[in-house]
């Protein structure tokens, strides 16, 4: 059981890895720009979803509404941020990646401090909880092997 729990961390780490590395392959490939405040971007939005949550709000409705709010904070930081280009627009957002990390770790009372949220309820689909989720994945590779699928 530990080793399926492991493996699901790990699984789950690499995707949303995934996630930040595509959008810094858009901004830097297609775009030219160079932009270190992914992170930032990232842990609010991480924050925002677990906040929500245990605030009550479903998860998957929670997930959503993240993206809203990191899209929010983005175009304000767009603001200053379209004026410059190179590395000036470099300093802005690791400098807005600084000011998240210093604001999640200071801001105790919303974000748990360095400690981070603790109690977090796992997000469930229908009746599947948590580490229920094994059998949600065994099936996906199932039907994965059963089509072909090359992984």
């Amino acid at each position: 059981m530990l080793a399926e729990d492991y493996a699901s961390f790990v699984l789950a780490l690499v995707a949303l890895t995934v996630v930040v590395c595509v959008g810094l392959n858009i901004l830097l490939g297609l775009g030219g720009q160079v932009s270190l405040g992914h992170v930032g971007f990232y842990a609010i939005g991480a924050y925002a979803v677990a906040i929500l949550t245990l605030a009550g709000v479903n998860f998957w409705i929670a997930l959503p509404l993240a993206g809203v709010i990191a899209a929010a904070v983005g175009v304000l930081l767009s603001l200053p941020a379209l004026r410059v280009a190179g590395p000036t627009l470099a300093m802005l957002t690791i400098a807005f990646a600084f000011i998240v990390q210093h604001g999640t770790i200071e801001w105790r009372a919303l974000t748990g401090g360095a400690n981070g949220l603790m109690g977090l309820p796992p997000p469930a689909i229908g009746s599947l909880v948590g580490p229920d989720f094994h059998n949600l994945r065994v099936s996906c590779r199932v039907m994965m092997r059963s089509t072909d699928y090359p992984f």
